[in-house]
């Protein structure tokens, strides 16, 4: 399956714009033939083309189904953006294969960088999303101080990776169900300071280690979201 992907859905038409047109016209796509496309709310449409002008495409729906996933717990990873965009993007990616519900962008006490290109992101996000076959959009948050985030957690479970010589749970020793929803916050390579370490406690998190190797930013948000989707 091709899979493609829009936001402009009615209740029997839907329109490709900008980049998801230009695939259909690189493609040769013509008046008549079956598209695929999700609109990243969970949905797959098959539809067929019934117009294409310059820089648009209609298509009319001729089913609409809600496929079913496994079922899986919620997973928002907080992360602090590294200083080369490059790492983040690659991780998103890899992130949105796995299933990743919700990223958040946090800046720390020792961020590398204080902003983020979101529109960057979700152009990556839609691209993992249709290369993966998947009918949901992972939800890309712009960044927000740290005690902000700590504070607005709204999740089941709150965990914090940070490095350290106390007593850390590792992975496997968390308990959660697929019914539960849980943030992970990853710090920067400077790592959390030891005031945003105590907020968090404070808070009720749960400190965690992913071994006993020191993982750079992205390899820890990789590494600790995959676990609980996998």
């Amino acid at each position: 399956m091709q899979l493609f992907y829009s936001d402009f859905v009615s209740e029997n038409l839907i329109i490709l714009k900008e980049e998801e047109a230009k695939h259909l016209f690189v493609l040769r796509k013509q008046v008549n033939d079956t598209i695929w496309i999700t609109d990243g709310k969970g949905h797959l449409f098959e539809t067929e083309i019934i117009e294409i002008v310059k820089k648009e495409i209609s298509l009319k729906i001729i089913n609409k189904s809600a496929p079913e996933r496994e079922p899986k717990p919620f997973v928002h990873l907080y992360i602090a953006p590294t200083k080369q965009n490059e790492r983040i993007e690659w991780m998103l990616e890899k992130l949105i294969e796995v299933g990743l519900n919700e990223i958040s962008f946090i800046e720390t006490k020792n961020s590398e960088r204080c902003h983020q290109k979101i529109n960057r992101l979700e152009k990556i996000a839609i691209s993992a999303m249709k290369q993966s076959l998947q009918f949901q959009l992972t939800k890309i948050n712009s960044i927000i101080p740290y005690s902000d985030a700590v504070l607005k957690s709204k999740e089941d479970i709150n965990l914090i990776g940070y490095c350290g010589e106390e007593d850390f749970k590792t992975l496997n020793e968390i308990e959660f169900t697929n019914e539960n929803s849980i943030a992970i916050f990853i710090g920067p390579e400077g790592d959390f300071t030891k005031e945003e370490i105590e907020m968090a406690k404070n808070k009720k998190f749960l400190p965690i280690r992913m071994g006993k190797n020191r993982l750079r930013t992205e390899t820890a948000g990789l590494m600790a979201a995959t676990f609980f989707k996998y």
